[in-house]
């Protein structure tokens, strides 16, 4: 289906599939782009961008200098991490996906979010996405994601991008695959009834009755590893909970099960817990891809004397890929998978070592995959999650005052992804998120105040309403300019990349930012802020002005009944409705006259307002009136 549509004139702006890890969407872009490829009556190329491609190009250079907020940028930040020579260049490129000569095929935004976190503008890589495609509606884009919410149902439908769900196989989808993938084993009849047997008996489907096809394919590596040794032996699924912390649903125990399975078959003598705690620990440390001297490094740390031994042994799990050299992840989703089982080992353990540190930090996306299974993990564990927060961000904090300048970044990154998982999990709103970070980032100044947080990307509005702020940054926070500001004041804070564009706090103006900030284009927010309230300042004392000389006849005090006074519609205490909120102090009541009431200025008031209409002069009075109504 989705090749046909890719082959025909496209009817949308670009076509997004969304299904969790172990989907087959990898797959998916491999085969559509090979199969457009191979077409000999197509003239178009298909360009394959992976996400997962560009994990140790970014591990190797960092992130720092680069910046994705386009399809040429992505583009180009591709073929720089393939070592390639770019075959276009912006104009070309864009020409070409324009005109439909290049069909464009992107694998993993959600990655892309968390690899590089506030360096991918989504909104406006999906911007430049329908620029394109609508300048000749002649462009075939297609996009993948594991996060359903990363680009929700309103989002597709304004921009014109069309959403399919990638359902798991039913029982003649994985029958199929069955066939095909036993096909030349001598066994093949009795290899696909193990699987059926294995399918049937336990609880892989949903509710629909169908099944991750990722399950499908480790219990078919598992039957197969068994075939070599005892064909009549079954897969045993876990199904109480795991002896390290997880969410103990489907995957947690098959993962587990497959490493119970590999201990026993192995006959590695490790306790498991021990042995996830390793590689946990390494692939949130490594990514997808490790040495094996890497790997026997870190058993050694454990089991000095028998690393060699386990590393042969470790190395022939199914979940792994073995190099001459190297270890790779089977399935590119469980480096999320392995790290979010290493951050809670982190969270209970209080542990602050570079390698915790690089986890939190790798986390800085608001909407990872890490994020989603913490917050799952902490449902109804909130006080413990209190707890672990308030003991590792004074940790955290130490690491931000190091000489260091890498070792200071990388504590302000820690503690935004620490703040992100935190935030999610116990579903804070703005109001109880801006109480917390007081608690969590005490200062000791003698006042509410914050010192040493840092927030990276996506967080809610933050109600800094009467706090210093000390030793803080804030990059790429575009709901700085949102919050609240009254009474706040910033000192010794850097600010990267906050600003957007009709995004302003009407209190921004009333914040004092200390000489020792470094403010970016938060300048720009400040002076747009303080602009507007002038402006908005001057309306106001416009309208008062307006009122205040329907009191006046002649240049001589005059007492109108409410039908001739001047009324505002754009100052709220200067409607009709809030005519006797003036009374007593501003006005008074002259006379009743049938059913007509007439007003008059009050006496302590008359000098003021006459100061005013005579010389536009804004005494106390004055200033108490405007804010009144204001």
């Amino acid at each position: 289906m989705l090749l046909e549509k890719l082959r025909r004139n496209p009817d949308v702006n670009a076509h997004l599939v969304v299904a969790p890890g172990g989907m087959g969407k990898t797959w998916l872009c491999r085969n559509l782009a090979a199969s457009l490829l191979d077409d000999s009556s197509d003239n178009r190329s298909p360009v394959l961008i992976q996400a997962e491609n560009l994990r140790e190009y970014i591990a190797e250079v960092g992130s720092a200098h680069v910046q994705v907020a386009s399809v040429f940028d992505l583009y180009d930040l591709y073929t720089r991490a393939q070592g390639m020579e770019r075959q276009y260049d912006r104009g070309t490129f864009e020409l070409a996906i324009i005109c439909g000569n290049i069909v464009l095929v992107v694998d993993g935004l959600d990655e892309l979010t968390t690899m590089l976190q506030e360096r991918f503008d989504l909104n406006k890589f999906l911007e430049s996405v329908v620029e394109l495609s609508s300048s000749l509606s002649s462009s075939h884009i297609l996009l993948t994601t594991r996060d359903s919410l990363l680009v929700d149902d309103g989002l597709t439908s304004r921009l014109s991008i069309a959403r399919y769900e990638l359902l798991g196989f039913d029982h003649s989808d994985w029958k199929r695959y069955a066939a095909k993938r036993f096909s030349n084993h001598a066994y093949k009849e009795e290899l696909t009834a193990k699987l059926t047997s294995a399918l049937s008996s336990l609880k892989f489907a949903d509710e629909g009755g169908r099944i991750v096809p990722f399950f499908v394919d480790v219990l078919c590596n598992v039957i197969e590893d068994d075939a070599t040794t005892d064909l009549h032996q079954s897969f045993d699924l876990s199904s109480g909970h795991t002896p390290y912390p997880s969410n103990n649903e489907v995957i947690d125990h098959l993962i587990h099960s497959v490493f119970r399975r590999e201990i026993r078959r192995q006959s590695i003598d490790v306790d498991i817990d021990q042995l996830m705690m390793v590689v946990t620990e390494l692939v949130s440390e490594q990514g997808d891809s490790f040495g094996l001297d890497t790997l026997k490094h870190a058993l050694a740390l454990w089991w000095d004397t028998r690393a060699d031994a386990l590393l042969e042994k470790v190395s022939l799990n199914p979940l792994f890929l073995k190099g001459a050299q190297s270890l790779r992840l089977r399935y590119d989703f469980l480096q999320s998978y392995f790290r979010s089982l290493f951050l809670i080992q982190c969270l209970r353990d209080g542990l602050h070592t570079p390698e915790a540190l690089n986890a939190f930090a790798k986390s800085n996306a608001a909407q990872s995959l890490e994020v989603a299974y913490l917050r799952k993990y902490y449902e109804g564990k909130y006080t413990e999650l209190d707890q672990q927060v308030l003991m590792l961000i004074p940790k955290f904090r130490e690491q931000t005052r190091s000489d260091n300048n890498r070792k200071v970044e990388l504590g302000r990154r820690a503690i935004s992804g620490l703040l992100k998982i935190y935030v999610a999990a116990r579903n804070f709103t703005s109001a109880k998120i801006s109480e917390k970070l007081i608690d969590l980032f005490p200062s000791s100044a003698d006042m509410k105040s914050i010192d040493g947080v840092s927030i990276f990307g996506e967080f809610p509005p933050l109600d800094f309403t009467g706090v210093m702020v000390f030793n803080s940054k804030f990059l790429d926070y575009k709901n700085f300019g949102r919050s609240k500001f009254e009474g706040a004041r910033f000192v010794s804070c850097i600010f990267e990349n906050c600003l957007v564009e009709n995004a302003m706090s009407s209190t921004l103006h009333l914040a004092d930012f200390d000489s020792s900030c470094s403010l970016g284009d938060v300048a720009t927010l400040v002076t747009s802020s303080r602009n507007s309230q002038v402006v908005e300042q001057k309306a106001i004392e416009s309208e008062c002005l307006a009122f205040l000389r329907s009191f006046y006849k002649s240049g001589n005090m005059f007492d109108p009944k409410p039908a001739w006074i001047k009324f505002s519609e754009k100052v709220r205490g200067l409607k009709s409705k809030g005519l006797d909120k003036l009374v007593p102090k501003f006005l008074v009541v002259k006379a009743k006259k049938g059913s007509d009431t007439h007003y008059e200025l009050s006496a302590d008031f008359e000098s003021s307002a006459k100061g005013f209409i005579d010389n536009n002069y804004v005494d106390a009075g004055m200033r108490s009136f405007i804010d009144f109504v204001k």
